[in-house]
């Protein structure tokens, strides 16, 4: 899933670049067999037939950007140095900087895609696509989420049926501690330098062994999820104004190789909070845990830490620990739900991450975004019908994404009851609405200002003789 948090930022460099090279169109221009291999390549992992389909050949764009980034570095050292500023420090930072961006693979990436195409009527699936080359499978950036071939959505088997909102993805965190070490080895600051070199001895004390035993233990995948009970309700203050919900609980999931990381924790625990409050531990049925009772009115909360499984868990309560851990009246798996089950008739459940957003969910998120803007004393009255019609046009019913790591691709596959046009044209609609609704209230002082300056400018009324009368 973070692979393709860069589709936007590529977008916009690729349209940037692709708009300032002009092409003599005097010349026939011969079809280019790489460019038509790598157009084959990305077509292969879209639906073709849709409502919607972009492809941008990024090769040629993105090795364009060190050259770019040079000139801007250019720019700054001839500023520095006829100011008489030393150019040294602009060269070594930007060496530093220049290494790390070519480390990530970022600019190894061969092309884009995306297509939309409706299934049904209420159903679409839309496939995006990075299409990479060795160079970028090795980068820095890949390698944190693991670069680990598509595998069973083993989360699956423990989501209860009540999960609203739930998102898992592959993570080597070991991989990232080490890219970081290296960035520190390479500062050009020596005193930087120095500090960012005592880390390791400073993780190995909070953590209580070295880090690479910790990492070790850790396993390749993180996740939360989001559950709401709606057979009860809670109170949350949202915008100000107190609001009813289904009484929700959440949990933040590692894979785990041993019990590590919750020792840690517990310990932890122990020696802050167990100073104060007392703490309820408990090692039942396979699962331990450590919970803090925290008297809170309206909200269900009592902060616990657990192991089971192949996971160690931080829960905002105890209920959601046994709802995952399945070991005592486990209940109903989100898995075998309706809903679930039409998303497993069209889409094999393996891959590097995923996330799912409800019905349920995307209700409870809609209300508490309405609630809010209704507390807004200062939204236009008049704007508030348009623009919540507007934002249920925009939303999403329900998501769900599948996302994978191909031997020559990054790829995501997202349904939902959106189509593309609709998405699209939401996405050029709302900005320009979000903008006039900010910008009325302003308008309105602005008129209302003017009114009284008006007032005070205004001659006087008089009386019979002529007299300027005070109002």
């Amino acid at each position: 899933m973070k692979h393709l948090s860069v589709l936007a930022s590529l977008l916009a460099i690729a349209i940037f670049f692709a708009c300032e090279k002009k092409p003599d169109s005097s010349k026939a221009t011969a079809l280019n067999p790489e460019s038509a291999k790598t157009f084959d390549a990305t077509a292969a992992y879209l639906d073709a037939g849709g409502d919607f389909y972009v492809y941008i050949r990024t090769e040629e764009i993105l090795n364009r950007v060190p050259a770019y980034l040079d000139e801007w570095k250019n720019a700054a050292v001839a500023l520095t140095t006829r100011e008489g500023g030393s150019a040294d420090p602009i060269e070594a930072w930007y060496a530093v900087g220049r290494k790390a961006l070519l480390d990530t693979g970022l600019l190894q990436i061969r092309s884009f895609g995306m297509s939309c195409i409706q299934l049904e009527p209420d159903l679409s699936r839309t496939r995006s696509v990075l299409l990479l080359d060795e160079a970028a499978k090795s980068g820095s950036l890949w390698k944190l989420t693991g670069n680990r071939p598509p595998h069973p959505l083993d989360a699956l088997d423990i989501l209860p049926d009540s999960t609203v909102y739930t998102a898992f993805t592959d993570v080597d965190m070991q991989a990232f501690y080490s890219w970081l070490l290296e960035i520190a080895e390479s500062l050009p600051d020596p005193a930087a330098r120095a500090q960012v070199q005592q880390l390791p001895a400073m993780a190995e004390m909070a953590l209580g062994m070295p880090p690479s035993e910790f990492f070790a233990s850790l396993g390749s995948e993180i996740g939360f999820v989001i559950t709401a009970d709606e057979s009860a309700t809670m109170t949350i203050p949202a915008g100000g104004t107190p609001m009813e919900l289904p009484k929700m609980a959440a949990a933040i999931l590692f894979r785990v190789n041993d019990d590590k990381l919750y020792n840690l924790l517990s310990a932890k625990l122990d020696e802050s909070v167990g100073r104060m409050l007392k703490l309820t531990k408990s090692d039942e049925n396979g699962v331990r845990s450590t919970t803090v009772p925290l008297p809170v009115q309206g909200l269900p909360v009592a902060p616990t830490i657990a192991r089971f499984g192949n996971y160690t868990v931080i829960a905002t309560s105890p209920e959601i620990v046994t709802a995952l851990a399945r070991k005592v009246s486990p209940p109903p798996l989100l898995k075998d739900s309706t809903a679930f089950r039409r998303f497993a008739s069209l889409e094999k459940m393996e891959g590097n991450g995923f996330a799912y957003l409800s019905e349920t969910g995307s209700s409870i998120l809609r209300r508490i975004q309405m609630n809010s803007l209704n507390a807004d004393g200062d939204f236009p009255p008049e704007f508030r019908q348009p623009f919540e019609k507007l934002y249920g046009f925009a939303s999403q019913r329900f998501v769900f994404t599948i996302t994978r790591n191909e031997k020559d691709a990054a790829t995501s596959v997202m349904y939902s009851p959106n189509g593309s046009r609709q998405m699209v044209a939401a996405a050029a609609i709302l900005p320009a609405a979000a903008v006039a609704a900010v910008a009325m209230p302003g308008i309105a002082a602005m008129n209302a200002q003017a009114a009284l300056q008006d007032d005070e400018t205004a001659p006087l009324p008089a009386d019979d003789d002529g007299q300027a009368v005070e109002p």
